[in-house]
């Protein structure tokens, strides 16, 4: 998530730069410029996101289904 302040100043930067256009790609382009440096601040690692994985499956179990 981005800070409101950061949206408004990306909105500003992006209106000013770019017009409509700037405006509509700020907020956008301020995410993915805010999840890079995370990502490098952390070096590649994310806190979160674990995937469970079952090592074995097994199938569901039947039901007889409704009789008319």
């Amino acid at each position: 998530a981005l800070n409101p302040f950061w949206v408004f100043i990306a909105i500003l930067s992006g209106a000013r730069v770019g017009g409509l256009l700037g405006v509509v790609v700020a907020v956008p382009a301020a995410v993915v410029i805010k999840e890079a440096l995370d990502g490098l601040r952390n070096g590649g690692r994310t806190d979160g996101g674990i995937v469970l994985v079952a090592s074995e499956t097994q199938p569901l179990p039947t039901t007889p289904g409704p009789s008319d």
